[in-house]
């Protein structure tokens, strides 16, 4: 396993974290960089980085702490490092940090990109459930994504689906 070291992204790491974001991510799945930065302040996010003995930033993870669950909203890895087993270190460092479930988003598995992306978090312990929603725009110039939820360490019900997406939405998308 690779050894890193999980740190707190402040301002002055931000835009190299945001960069690693930019470069990682669609723009209509990531919020414009000063929108991004203001979510710093917010009682609720945290923006982690993922640092080796070099001090190079080699990934990040953007969580929200949502009451009865973690949701984890970015997972990047910077290009250079992919296939390095560096994603996965990421996560099993922070899983082992949580004491509540975990849930995230991964778009429909139409391709095998998706489908790679939904095994490697399926590796980890996470449970593809076929419940989902379309995100909500980040950016004027995004468009909707169709989205499905994977949870840590359990499936989520249909009883529980309409809650978790109503606090994601009010609370992750502002809406």
């Amino acid at each position: 396993m690779v050894n890193l070291k999980t740190i707190s992204i402040s301002e002055s790491r931000f835009d190299a974290a945001y960069q690693l974001l930019a470069q990682s991510f669609p723009e209509s799945e990531i919020r414009n960089n000063n929108e991004m930065k203001k979510l710093l302040n917010h009682p609720q996010y945290r923006l982690l980085g993922f640092v080796n003995s070099h001090q190079e930033l080699c990934g990040v993870t953007g969580t929200w702490d949502l009451g009865l669950f973690l949701f984890i909203e970015h997972l990047a890895v910077a290009p250079g490092r992919r296939g390095e087993g560096i994603g996965s270190t990421m996560m099993c460092s922070f899983l082992e940090t949580v004491r509540k479930p975990v849930i995230l988003e991964v778009e429909d598995p139409v391709d095998g990109l998706k489908q790679r992306r939904i095994r490697f978090y399926e590796r980890l312990g996470f449970i593809f459930n076929p419940l989902g929603y379309f995100q909500p725009m980040l950016q004027q110039s995004g468009v909707p994504v169709p989205l499905k939820l994977m949870s840590y360490p359990e499936k989520i019900s249909l009883k529980q689906f309409p809650a978790l997406k109503e606090k994601i939405f009010k609370t992750v998308y502002m809406f």
